[in-house]
């Protein structure tokens, strides 16, 4: 592996959030490896305050969706909707001032992990299935070549037993989509 490789998988955790805050790879760990849902809230609170809140992310935001996504198919299940909902959170919001290629960088990390989200979708607990849509809808509304995957994956997850609402949503997200 040549260096220039080499540093493309290096996580930077220098990288600044929110009201300068540095967030630590422990920060992440403890949301990864939560054992119960006051510790999942408590991690996810310190998260989501430096990589951004009212829809602006900040650059700490990559190295936390980069190791979100390398450990979320092993995390508990306790932290997994919280670790879901926070990828959600990012994929949702907008570059910070200071790094306005940002948001695009997060949705293509959040895009090559698209077959996580669509299995999960098919056959994770019904109730994150809106966590799932969430982040298929935005990767389908930012890509036009993946749109038409996402639509045909929230139409094929119709046909689960889920909650009206969740139903509800999946039709306005693949309507928003067409």
């Amino acid at each position: 592996m040549n260096i220039k490789t080499w540093e493309m998988l290096t996580l930077d955790w220098s990288q600044k959030g929110d009201h300068g805050i540095v967030l630590s790879p422990s920060a992440v760990a403890n949301l990864i490896h939560s054992k119960n849902l006051e510790q999942a809230y408590l991690a996810y609170d310190d998260i989501s305050e430096a990589t951004g809140i009212n829809k602006v992310i900040y650059p700490c935001a990559l190295s936390v969706i980069k190791t979100i996504l390398a450990a979320l198919p092993g995390c508990t299940g306790i932290a997994r909707e919280k670790c879901l909902d926070l990828l959600g959170d990012i994929a949702g919001s907008e570059s910070g001032p200071s790094s306005p290629n940002l948001h695009r960088d997060c949705l293509l990390e959040l895009r090559q992990a698209t077959w996580y989200f669509i299995y999960g979708l098919q056959l994770d607990d019904v109730k994150l299935a809106s966590l799932y849509v969430d982040i298929l809808g935005v990767l389908g509304a930012n890509f036009d070549d993946f749109r038409p995957t996402a639509r045909k994956y929230l139409e094929l997850s119709l046909t689960r037993r889920l909650p009206e609402y969740d139903i509800a949503m999946i039709k306005n997200t693949i309507a928003e989509l067409n």
